[in-house]
């Protein structure tokens, strides 16, 4: 196994750019383009702010777990692999920024590993802060590897060709690592891009309030990953009480993402 491990390390700037397809824009009723009160604009950035803390908090965790396998640091001392920075963490800027959400990061163990070291890793790993994970864990143990899947939340901005400035966002971006005692490999790949606008509109116009809902909703979208892909470029995912609304755009790393635009509340 090719020991390396991509993991976004970086909750800076993205490029993308649209999926060319024939696709017609849905057949939904977009409510008039009213701006969206600033209530409901710091309710989005507060969870925001939230989602950060805990990628941080379960970032940090995740590296110590998983430093054994790595041996190394980020090439340029940027940090650890899975911690996420919040914005204006100086070094973390720079080199870090034009790598995107998947960098490649070198990793060989410093050390002769052996099935203890994947055992251990294994209990470690299940007892991490579920905070920030969409849906279950995934983790299997067998005679000499540790496989994990998770689907999780990220701080993130994304910014388009002839935009001026960047906007925040939260990515829904799904996790998976393999270890060995040779070293791990892995991926993160965001599947879900949702602009602090259409989070904002998701906390004026959804039929439930509250964290779990809300999350719940974004998991939606993870899940809908697949089946949007199979359809046109302009997409809506349903949810209870209302609808996510976006495009279909060519993330960093050429791999489509769903950039959430807006989201439209039920008819009442």
């Amino acid at each position: 196994m090719a020991p390396v491990l991509p993991i976004p390390v970086w909750g800076g700037p993205r490029a993308v750019l649209p999926i060319r397809r024939q696709a017609p824009w849905p057949a939904v009723a977009v409510p008039p383009r009213d701006p969206v009160p600033m209530q409901f604009i710091g309710v989005a950035r507060d969870i925001r702010r939230h989602v950060a803390r805990m990628a941080q908090d379960w970032g940090s965790r995740a590296d110590a777990l998983l430093e054994p396998f790595q041996g190394a640091r980020s090439p340029g001392g940027a940090g650890p692999a899975s911690y996420i920075p919040p914005e204006g963490a100086g070094a973390w800027q720079g080199s870090r920024a034009d790598r995107g959400n998947n960098a490649a990061l070198p990793r060989g163990a410093s050390r002769r590993l052996r099935k203890v070291d994947l055992v251990r890793l294994f209990h470690g790993w299940k007892k991490l802060p579920a905070s920030g994970r969409l849906g279950a864990l995934t983790i299997t143990l067998d005679a000499d590897q540790v496989k994990i899947s998770e689907l999780r939340l990220y701080p993130g901005r994304i910014i388009r060709p002839r935009w001026q400035d960047c906007e925040d966002t939260l990515d829904v971006r799904q996790v998976r690592i393999a270890l060995t005692t040779g070293g791990c490999a892995g991926e993160a790949v965001t599947l879900a891009s949702v602009g602090l606008h259409a989070l904002a509109r998701r906390c004026e116009r959804g039929s439930s309030g509250g964290l779990s809902p809300i999350l719940a909703d974004l998991q939606t979208l993870g899940a809908a990953y697949q089946r949007v892909l199979q359809g046109p470029n302009i997409f809506r995912v349903a949810v209870p009480g209302g609808e996510w609304v976006g495009i279909v755009l060519a993330g960093p790393d050429s791999r489509p993402q769903l950039t959430v635009r807006t989201f439209i509340g039920a008819a009442r």
